[in-house]
């Protein structure tokens, strides 16, 4: 077993070594840019992420906002949602997907607009807690309910992240 000052050595030069995250570069890698669902930032990770659908039934405007997170690179979580969009088998899978194939199955056109709402590391905090997570729960719990696809059973879920090697 190593000593104890082994130990704070190692974990001083983790904590000092750890790069920030880069809140103005964007990374983004399609075809067409002016299709990028997060306006060229496609590829950020770490990220809690809101959409908001927007729909029009009788001429009334309805705005509804999904709350989201992922630990990975946001396009293939945004490429997730797209099957359950469009496969069937899927429309269950998420409550964004869910309120999406209602308004599927009623031919009621409906525009989403993806939006970045805070970058933060997947990291588990001194009491186990992972600060990726308690953003999203924050984010959740601060939103309008009104307007909010969001289950309040969601705050209550685990860590998904909790046996994922940490990210910078």
């Amino acid at each position: 077993m190593p000593n104890m000052k082994r130990l704070i050595s190692n974990h001083n030069k983790r904590v000092l070594n750890q790069q920030p995250i880069d809140q103005t570069t964007n990374y983004c890698n399609c075809r067409d840019k002016s299709k990028c669902p997060l306006v060229g930032a496609c590829l950020s990770s770490s990220i809690v992420y809101s959409a908001k659908v927007t729909t029009v039934s009788h001429n009334d405007p309805t705005i509804m906002t999904y709350i989201g997170m992922t630990g990975g690179d946001f396009k293939a979580r945004f490429n997730n949602h797209k099957k359950s969009f469009h496969n069937e088998t899927y429309k269950k899978e998420t409550e964004l997907s869910k309120y999406i194939w209602s308004w599927k199955e009623s031919n009621t056109s409906f525009n989403i607009q993806w939006n970045i709402l805070n970058r933060i590391p997947t990291r588990m905090t001194a009491h186990g807690q992972c600060n990726l997570c308690t953003e999203e729960k924050l984010a959740i719990l601060s939103a309008d309910k009104a307007s909010l696809l969001n289950k309040r059973s969601e705050n209550v879920s685990k860590c998904r992240h909790r046996n994922r090697p940490s990210q910078p």
